[in-house]
């Protein structure tokens, strides 16, 4: 009974470790990965279950005893620690919190430590050991030869294209950087597997190496250059290691290792523009251009979090739910305002650490690392025969996968977590062969049945939450998919359904209260619509869409100090949302507050300084304070992107006088001060001198001057569009004849002069 109970509990686990990285469903849930980690979480429960019952004989359970044990329950401690801080800390943002951190503990405890546990123990089975390496190469080379299919643009599975990163690939994992972190460690074990086949079995290490190119092609088209550094570092370390033996059978393995890399690296640059500028960037800064000015700010703005929270961070899995805030801080900095982004992790493993479990757990941390390190030079010098060499393989993966981190965020996703996890196991297993203390005995005497409903309970948790989670994110993806197409009701009843089954998904919450702020003005649907994005603000209270939202709500329903309260928050979460700063500068001019009003518009117009709209309510609030010189300007502005405003049109023509036709068209019968009016005389003058002189571009620079002093002048305008005709500018010249016309339809010099153009070929 109890080696049944073993066989069930490993070929579970095996399973979890083949099936879960491979299934993908496009059209099931919005993020297909999200399937994958239901799968594994349940799959490895389940496998826990089998593990307990097989101790019923003896009630004894033999837990595997490791190198890692203190450094990495240490840290499991303090990450539930941050989350216990961060719960009293930040108690409003305890429902968001509660989602993430719990989900992210989740995982990081069934995927990381649970996984490498499991490993630890069965792979001290050679036969075991063995299929642990084929079942997630198997994997690997599933997922790789699809990689190559969609590459190719034939994709046997899906009917539409799959391809969010270009020809990045993405396989089965969902994103590029996923895979080449899971591919990372496969290639490893196959450079391992390809040193230790038996040469008694014919073309052993043949089919290893033809896996090898399958996996590296997977990897290359992934151009996921941190991971690539990794495999570059790694290899230098194995080859440190091995080539001391000076023996061909050493040399060999590498030599082919390193002219496949450069000819399946030739063959892709040859190939994908895409790949070769990848490959170029990884050798210069300055190519890779946006990519790194963006996790420039991203790095910013989590140091600036950790700096706020330094001992214990914000807590484990939380960095999602405050990083708006910190980037909001920095937004607008020069080469930040176009490269704003949702980041979910820190994309890179320190400042990762930093910021979620803070100086405390990233000691803890890098104490393990350096453990895992110093133990692998313990283990090489008492290792025997090939033992050796998997020593190097699965100490050299990890080193090569934190390598790969340094600018990735592949730890601290499911899959590629898992690859990490099982190959820190094989490499605790392999020590545990050569240590006195192999297993930690759990008596359970009397406490066996007591200890089998607490695991069955917490198993049942597992598989309910992962149940509740993926049937929500089902029925959002439907509600998503109708509310795109203008299906409201049925979006509804769909959305709803979701929140109904799992409250915490703010995607899910954020839709529905789109949908019933869409489904009619009535009274009762904008209560909904405002429980709702309340509702997805509990989930995750830094997406600055949701307090826009609930501001322009308020204000429809006449709760003005409400609707300036959500709209300040969404200008302080994401400076650049001009529209949330432009609804700010309204509020503030219906209430009279011209000063305000004007403060929140120059703003506005600094992000948007091309909206017609936006500019001429920006020069009517300055007429609004009787400055006409600065409103006629912002006038002229709107028409210059727009000649038929009418808006602005009939502003200027309010202010200039023109309403007739018979008048001035400019400022100087409207307060124009005389110093300026004298001024303006005196550089037409000067105009007219450089235009007999044909000094075209000095009289431009004249005329630009006049209209900065009197925007509205119609015969400085005349001479702007006379003089860009002049110098071969004859869209510009049309541009100034066509606000003339819109301020003074009469203006014959105008029409004609527009004519002309019109009519020249």
């Amino acid at each position: 009974m109890k080696s049944k109970f073993k066989r069930y509990s490993r070929n579970i686990f095996l399973t979890a470790l083949f099936v879960s990285p491979l299934i993908f469903f496009t059209n099931v849930t919005r993020n297909p990965y999200l399937i994958q980690e239901r799968v594994y979480q349940v799959l490895v429960s389940l496998a826990l279950i089998f593990f307990y019952l097989q101790a019923k004989e003896k009630n004894k359970l033999y837990l595997p005893s490791t190198f890692l044990d203190k450094p990495l329950l240490l840290f499991l401690a303090v990450t539930v620690l941050s989350v216990a801080v961060s719960l009293v800390r930040f108690n409003d943002y305890s429902g968001a919190i509660t989602g993430y951190a719990g989900r992210r503990m989740l995982m990081f405890i069934l995927c990381g430590i649970i996984t490498f546990y499991i490993t630890a123990g069965i792979s001290s089975d050679r036969d075991y050991f063995k299929k642990i390496i084929y079942a997630l190469v198997g994997a690997a080379t599933v997922a790789s030869f699809y990689a190559i299919m969609q590459f190719m643009k034939m994709d046997f599975i899906w009917p539409q294209s799959v391809d969010p990163y270009g020809q990045r690939s993405i396989s089965t994992f969902g994103n590029p950087n996923f895979l080449s972190s899971f591919l990372l460690i496969a290639i490893f074990w196959i450079i391992g597997k390809i040193y230790t086949s038996s040469q008694k079995i014919k073309n052993s290490s043949l089919r290893w190496y033809f896996l090898l190119v399958i996996n590296l092609a997977g990897l290359a088209i992934t151009m996921t250059r941190s991971t690539y550094a990794g495999l570059a570092a790694g290899i230098g370390i194995v080859a440190y290691y091995l080539i001391r033996k000076s023996s061909k059978k050493v040399k060999k393995p590498l030599i082919i290792f390193v002219i496949l890399m450069i000819s399946i690296g030739g063959l892709f640059s040859s190939v994908s523009e895409q790949f070769r500028k990848r490959a170029v960037s990884f050798f210069s800064i300055e190519k890779m251009g946006s990519a790194l000015t963006q996790r420039m700010m991203i790095w910013e703005s989590s140091y600036n979090m950790f700096k706020e929270t330094p001992v214990i961070g914000r807590g484990w899995g939380n960095f999602e739910i405050f990083y708006p805030i910190y980037q909001g801080q920095i937004v607008e900095k020069e080469g930040y305002k176009n490269l704003r982004t949702h980041a979910n992790n820190s994309h890179n493993i320190v400042l990762e650490l930093l910021t979620q479990v803070g100086i405390l757990g990233t000691g803890i941390y890098i104490f393990l690392v350096l453990v895992f390190v110093k133990y692998a030079f313990a283990l090489y010098s008492t290792a025997k025969d090939e033992d050796k060499i998997w020593v190097v393989i699965f100490s050299v993966a990890g080193r090569s996968f934190w390598i790969d981190n340094i600018l990735n965020v592949s730890m601290f996703f499911p899959m590629p977590a898992i690859a990490f996890w099982v190959n820190a196991g094989l490499f605790a297993g392999l020590g545990r062969k050569y240590s006195s203390k192999k297993y930690l005995t759990v008596n359970l005497k009397r406490f066996y049945k007591f200890g089998f409903v607490i695991l069955l309970a917490a198993v049942s948790g597992v598989i309910y939450f992962n149940g509740k989670y993926f049937f929500s994110a089902v029925h959002f993806f439907k509600g998503f998919k109708y509310s795109r197409q203008g299906r409201l009701e049925p979006a509804r009843k769909e959305l709803k359904k979701a929140h109904s089954i799992y409250s915490l998904n703010v995607d899910n919450n954020y839709e529905l209260g789109n949908v019933y702020a869409r489904l009619n003005g009535s009274e009762e649907n904008s209560k909904k619509a405002v429980w709702a994005y309340k509702e997805a603000l509990r989930a995750n209270p830094g997406y600055d869409e949701i307090y826009f939202n609930l501001g322009i709500l308020y204000l429809r329903t006449g709760r003005t100090e409400k609707a300036k309260e959500y709209l300040k928050r969404t200008v302080e979460i994401n400076p650049l949302a001009s529209g949330a700063v432009r609804t700010l500068g309204d509020i503030a001019g219906s209430e009279n507050n011209l000063e305000e009003a004007l403060r929140y518009y120059s703003k506005a117009y600094s992000l948007n300084p091309t909206d017609e709209k936006l500019i001429t309510n920006y020069g009517y609030y300055y007429q609004q304070t009787g400055d006409l010189q600065k409103a006629a300007s912002f006038y002229v502005k709107a028409l210059k992107y727009n000649s038929s405003y009418k808006p602005a049109l009939n502003n200027l023509r309010n202010i200039t006088g023109k309403v007739s036709g018979n008048l001035s068209g400019n400022l100087s019968g409207k307060n124009l001060e005389p110093g300026i009016r004298q001024e303006t005389e005196t550089l037409f003058k000067e105009i007219a001198a450089y235009i007999q002189k044909g000094n075209w571009p000095g009289a431009l620079r004249k005329v630009d001057k006049i209209l900065t002093l009197d925007p509205s002048n119609l015969k400085a305008m005349l001479y702007a569009g006379n003089i860009h005709y002049k110098l071969g500018s004859p869209q510009k010249a049309k541009q100034y004849y066509k606000i003339i016309l819109g301020i003074d339809p009469d203006n014959k010099t105008a029409r004609t002069n527009m004519q002309v153009i019109e009519q020249k070929p």
